[in-house]
This record gives structure tokens, sequence and C-alpha cells, in this order.
């Protein structure tokens, strides 16, 4: 009896195998990214999938190497194709980092922090860690008095439940829909500090009871993009240089993050290379970038860093940033 095998010794089973979960990850992509450009993020499912984009593509980095090694030519090549437009898409998030260098204006150093309440399991080294930063401004998100209370800080603001601590004088500190804005005097020239925690987004009912689906069908945009919208009609109105920190529960790679680029700078992509993600440390690695610290495009970033783990689900972010020489002249 002949037993029939491949030229490269390798069982035809095998092949078909394989070949049938590259085509079946290639139409599922390919399907996806169709309707994430016709729906954008229009349902649940797809908005999910969006604020997860760059981890749809990570499959290739095992099915590609096996349609070589299988000789699967026709199969690695449309898995190139996708993995070519992968590369397009997120390639720029890992150039090598931008350094700028300060040209005269005051430089302040930003800290936006989700404290993570009364769950913080780290409060003291918390608080080392944060005062070590010697940071101007601290933002401090879902705050527990044992970390606040421990800040040194000659200026601190309460708005919304949200907390902020200045080594600067506050003029002003208000509520704005929801978000604390506050107006510092830094110099004789004076800047505002919005101070934003969007909805969370897996905060709706679950659409289903079985186990696997009862949390990601809990998923919804909605009430935090009406937010970000508000926000940005708000600042499109502000008269004042401005800075916007905080907890945003959104991925960088949702739809609506290219609204907020439009306006502002995101301090983070333009200083510093890799994906930044804050959340959450309660994963074996934090997955997505929710704390951002954005910047009118009169200000300068010149560094970023993420911080360590400081007991939270958060980490924590750390921004310098370059005011300009001058307060620019707002025209009537």
């Amino acid at each position: 009896m002949t037993i029939s095998t491949s030229s490269n010794n390798t069982p035809p089973l095998t092949n078909r195998v394989v070949a049938f979960l590259c085509n079946v990850y290639l139409i599922s992509m390919v399907s996806y990214l169709i309707l994430r450009l016709i729906f954008t993020d229009t349902t649940w499912w797809l908005a999910l999938l969006n604020a997860f984009a760059i981890y749809t593509f990570s499959p290739i980095l095992v099915l590609l190497p096996i349609a070589f090694m299988l000789r699967l030519w026709q199969t690695a090549g449309r898995l190139s194709i996708l993995a070519l437009l992968g590369v397009i898409w997120f390639g720029p998030f890992f150039q090598p980092p931008h350094t700028q260098l300060p040209s005269g204006g005051t430089v302040l150093t930003l800290v936006t922090f989700n404290a993570w309440g009364n769950n913080n399991t780290q409060p003291d080294q918390a608080v080392d860690w944060l005062m070590q930063q010697d940071a101007d401004i601290i933002l401090l998100q879902e705050y527990t008095p044992l970390i606040g209370e421990k800040l040194d800080y000659p200026e601190h603001a309460m708005n919304a439940g949200l907390h902020l601590f200045s080594r600067y004088p506050i003029v002003e500190s208000s509520d704005v829909n929801g978000h604390q804005r506050v107006v510092l005097d830094i110099n004789e020239q004076q800047i505002a500090i919005y101070h934003v925690h969007l909805a969370y987004p897996l905060d709706h009912p679950p659409r289903f009871e079985l186990p696997l689906l009862r949390t990601i069908s809990r998923y919804d945009e909605t009430e935090r993009n009406q937010q970000i919208k508000a926000l940005l009609q708000t600042l499109k109105d502000e008269t004042l240089p401005f800075i916007v920190g905080g907890d945003f529960n959104m991925s960088q790679h949702s739809l609506i993050y290219s609204d907020l680029a439009l306006l502002m700078g995101d301090s983070f992509r333009s200083t510093n290379t890799g994906l930044g993600a804050t959340w959450s440390t309660q994963m074996p690695f934090p997955t997505l970038r929710l704390d951002y610290i954005w910047h009118q495009r009169t200000i300068h970033a010149l560094k970023t860093n993420v911080g360590p783990n400081l007991g939270s689900d958060h980490l924590p972010l750390v921004a310098w940033l370059e005011l300009p020489t001058t307060t620019p002249v707002q025209q009537d």
C-alpha cells in the first residue's frame, strides 16, 4: 500500500486545516474592515472591535510564518497583504519617539492618574511616586483620601468628583458639563486645565446572558461619545490656552479619537513610541491607552512617560508641556 505525503513531508490534512483557518481569519478581517468603513462605530460590537483594532491583526504573527513553512503560497500572499495594511495603519505608533527641546517658554510637568478610589492596593507607594515626579499639576480621578490627603501641594480644587493639585495659584474652578475646569495663573499667564473622567463603556445592561457574551455585550460607547462631542464644542469656545487630561475610557483605535486629534495634540502620540497602554493592570499586561494629556496646538509636548503600577487598575501618565511664550491675542 502506498502512503501519500506532500512534497515537504507534511501530511496534506495539516495543510488543509491551516489553509482553512487562514481563510476563515482572512474572510473575518476583510468583513470587519469593510463594516468599519461602512458602518464606522454605529453598532456596539463593531465599536468594541474598533477599540481593540490593533489586536485583530495579531493572529498574522502566528499564521503567516506557518503558511510560509507549509508552502501555502497563495494563502501566505493574502496574509502578507493584510499584514502590510496593519503595518501602514499601526506602524507609525512604533516610530522612534520625537524629542522637542524647550524653546524658552514655561515647562509644566503634569500627571494624570485614576487612583481607583478605595480599591487602590498601594496608596503609600502611589503617594511616594507622585511626589517624586515633582509635578506642577496632578489630576486625580476616582479620588481616595489615602492618596489625596498626603499630597503636599499649596493649591487644590475639587469639582464634579475630580481633584486637581497645583503648585500654581488657582484663579477659577468650575464644573463644565461634568468636567472640571480650572484656570491657573502660571507666571502671569492664565491657562485653562480641563480635567475629565468620561463614562465607562461597559456599564450598559448585558444584551446576552451567555457567560462568554455577558461582559462584552455590555459595551456601549454612546454616553462617552456624547460627552466627547460636548467637550469638543466647549473647547472650541475656550478663549484661553488649554490642556485637557484625565481618564477618557477611550481607546486610541476608536473612531472618535480622530475627532479629538483634529482639535488638539496628543502628548503621548507626538513624543513617544508604542501603544502607551495604561489599562488594565489586572490583565497579564495593559492592553489599551485610556488615559490622555491633550494640549492646544500653541502648547508643545516635550516628553511623556507611562508610570508604574501604583495599586490601581490604571497606570499613571506624565507629560512635560511647554507653554507659549506669550498668550495668543484672542480675536472677536
